[in-house]
C-alpha cells in the first residue's frame, strides 16, 4: 500500500539523515492520524507503524515520556494471530492523547 512505503521510506530517511522538529513532528502526525482512521487494519502495516512511530518519538527526544504507550503498541503486534486493528486504534489514540498532554500540560 501506499502508505506501507511511505513508512519504509519514513525508516530509510529516519536511519540516513537528521530531520527538523517541525519534520518529525509533521510525520508523526500523520502517521497516528492515519492509524487513527484505521489505515492500518493489516498486521504488517502496523507493525511498520509502531517502529516508525517509535523511531520518530525516539528523534524527537519523547519516547521516554512515552514509552508505556509505546509498550502497549507494541504488545499488539507481537503476533500476527493476535492482531486487532480496532485494539490497535484504540492504542493509537491513546498514545495521540498522552503526547497532546505531555506537550500541552494543564496550567
Amino acid at each position: 500500500s501506499m502508505l506501507a512505503s511511505d513508512l519504509r521510506r519514513v525508516q530509510m530517511r529516519a536511519a540516513t539523515q537528521e530531520w527538523t522538529a517541525a519534520q518529525t513532528t509533521r510525520v508523526l502526525d500523520a502517521i497516528l492520524q492515519a492509524g487513527s482512521d484505521g489505515e492500518f487494519r493489516d498486521y504488517l502495516g502496523a507493525e511498520q507503524a509502531v517502529m516508525a512511530i517509535d523511531l520518530l518519538l525516539i528523534d524527537g527526544g519523547r519516547a521516554l515520556r512515552l514509552r508505556p504507550q509505546l509498550d502497549a503498541l507494541y504488545r499488539l503486534v507481537k503476533d500476527v494471530d493476535g492482531y486487532r486493528s480496532a485494539d490497535f486504534i484504540a492504542g493509537l489514540r491513546a498514545l495521540r492523547a498522552a503526547r497532546e498532554a505531555n506537550d500541552h500540560p494543564a496550567p
